[in-house]
């Protein structure tokens, strides 16, 4: 299941859209739905559906017969390319934040629930999309869907957590250094979209 749709927070409303991404609501929802969604295509052996559920959140599920794993995914319409100079940054900080715990389970919590399923649970950020995703058994969908609504609707963000975050964000952009692929990737980026956040 692949979800798609604004997000928001009270640290990034104003940038990251209008509505509540209501995933952990919605399971039920999702799964039942997905079974009769109006926009379906077959590639080979795989299905493909689309549904738009009434929030406006829009969910994919491809079917592949004969896999017992699965994949869930919450795609947020929005990266480094959205963010203002003042801002830059904040797409991947909230990214790393959503991990930290949340209003109902803390950081702890959140990766004891993913271990105990067998899953894997991580997110990266790009130019245009934040992804957030857990892949796992397809028994545990409910669970994992539950588990990234939750962080992406209730996140906390506890002062002591945003300051070693901070310090694990620049680790990130000092080892960046010393890959040449990456120094190539940024200049390539400072020099055909001088003064723009891409």
């Amino acid at each position: 299941i692949i979800g798609t749709t604004n997000f928001h927070t009270d640290l990034g409303s104003h940038l990251f859209g209008h509505d509540v991404l209501s995933l952990h609501c919605a399971a039920d929802e999702v799964l039942s739905s997905a079974s009769d969604c109006p926009t379906q295509r077959k590639t080979r052996d795989m299905e493909i559906h689309l549904t738009t559920l009434p929030s406006g959140l829009r969910i994919v599920t491809a079917k592949l017969p004969g896999f017992d794993s699965a994949a869930v995914a919450a795609f947020v319409d929005c990266g480094a390319r959205n963010e203002t100079a003042e801002e830059n940054g904040i797409a991947h900080f909230l990214e790393h934040m959503a991990f930290k715990g949340t209003s109902s389970r803390s950081a702890l919590d959140i990766a004891r629930e993913v271990e105990s399923l067998g899953s894997n649970m991580n997110a990266y950020t790009s130019q245009g999309t934040t992804a957030y995703f857990v892949t796992g058994l397809a028994s545990t969908i409910e669970k994992s869907v539950a588990i990234i609504g939750d962080v992406l609707t209730g996140s906390k963000f506890d002062e002591a957590e945003i300051a070693i975050e901070k310090g694990v964000i620049l680790q990130e952009i000092t080892r960046s250094y010393d890959s040449p692929s990456s120094m190539t990737y940024d200049g390539f980026g400072l020099v055909a979209y001088p003064d723009q956040a891409l």
